[in-house]
């Protein structure tokens, strides 16, 4: 059985950051969105490690579900048209 919330919540949390980039590339005027853009890429360079992982983290988790998700479907695919798993 699949959870349906499950999967959702997959593709909201893979969504979030390409939808926070359109945001901020038409919510900043003109010559401003680089000097934003590399003030950004400064922060995330002081970053302590521990931290960038932490922040990370729920990106990555939302990628393996993902491809689970890719996988479990592909899977229930096959069995339902009778082809023989290729491994």
């Amino acid at each position: 059985m699949r959870c349906v919330a499950c999967a959702a919540t997959t593709w909201l949390v893979a969504a979030a950051a390409p939808t926070m980039v359109a945001i901020l590339a038409f919510r900043i005027p003109g010559d401003e969105t680089m000097r934003y853009v590399n003030e950004w890429l400064d922060w995330a360079r002081a970053l302590e490690p521990a931290a960038a992982f932490l922040m990370l983290l729920p990106f990555v988790v939302a990628a393996a579900g993902l491809i689970q998700y890719y996988l479990e479907q592909r899977e229930a695919t096959r069995k339902e048209s009778g082809k023989p798993a290729f491994r």
